[in-house]
This record gives C-alpha cells, sequence and structure tokens, in this order.
C-alpha cells in the first residue's frame, strides 16, 4: 500500500485538516481486507480504480462501494472494506465543523453510517469524482493541486 499526504489549499484550510491518498492492488484469488475501526475523524472518500465492497464483520451484509463518499465519526468495529484489484482513495479529512460548514449536514447524521455525496452535493460530487478519475498524477488528484 503506498500512501501520501497533503495540506489543502489556503481556502479550504479552515474546513480541512489534510488530504490523503492511499493506493494499492489485489487479485479475486488474494483479497485484501481494510477494517474500519473506531475513529473521531470524519471525511469524505472519493475512490478511483477498480470498485471495492463494503462487509459487516458478521458477513450478513455486503455493499458495493459509492464513488463519492462521506464517512462519519465510527463508535464501533462493524465493517471491513474488500479489495479484489487496483484501488485508489482520495481522503478528505475535515476540521470538527469543516463539513456541517460547507455542506450544512450535522455529523451527528453521518455518525456510525456512510452518506453517498452525491444525494447532499450532486453536481459538486459528479465533478470531483470525474476530477480525482481523471488526474494523470497522484498530486493532481487533491482539490486545488492541478
Amino acid at each position: 500500500m503506498h500512501i501520501q499526504s497533503f495540506r489543502p489549499a489556503p481556502a479550504l484550510a479552515a474546513y480541512v485538516e489534510q488530504y490523503c491518498l492511499w493506493d494499492d492492488e489485489a487479485t479475486p484469488e488474494t483479497p485484501v481486507l481494510h477494517p474500519v475501526f473506531p475513529g473521531l475523524v470524519n471525511g469524505l472518500n472519493v475512490l478511483y480504480g477498480d470498485p471495492f465492497e463494503t462487509v459487516t464483520f458478521a458477513g450478513d451484509e455486503v455493499l458495493t462501494t459509492p464513488g463519492v463518499e462521506m464517512i462519519g465519526i465510527v463508535t464501533e468495529r462493524r465493517l471491513y472494506l474488500r479489495q479484489t484489484g487496483r484501488v485508489g482513495v482520495l481522503g478528505v479529512y475535515f476540521r470538527p465543523t469543516g463539513f456541517f460548514s460547507l455542506f450544512g449536514i450535522p455529523m451527528s447524521a453521518v455518525t456510525d453510517a456512510t452518506l453517498e455525496l452525491d444525494h447532499v452535493a450532486g453536481p459538486f460530487a459528479r465533478e470531483l469524482y470525474q476530477w480525482v478519475g481523471e488526474a494523470t498524477t497522484p498530486a493532481a488528484r487533491p482539490p486545488g493541486r492541478r
């Protein structure tokens, strides 16, 4: 797994703590499992590469992860991400009130949940997904880096 972190553009520094890119590769024969542990960080994930699945630890639910999702604060260990191809994620990690300030949604609405950003920020989410997917270098993926 390859991970890089970036500082936000000055115009977003009051809302965004940092951007993080991670790239990883797996095969269907040897999938990679990424457990999602409790944490106080809220963020927005923009996926590129092959899709991966979200699986509950009980194994009773398997979902394809959307292209752009908001991840709320996680209070319990409840799922993992199963990757079977080449996957990349741009994570946008917000300051405590950053997401609410930008989108008007309280973090309590996404605590222990994910929210497809497309439902909240329609055109912005689609543009962000396209921008990240079409970037030709990792450094061009975070907003304000092109």
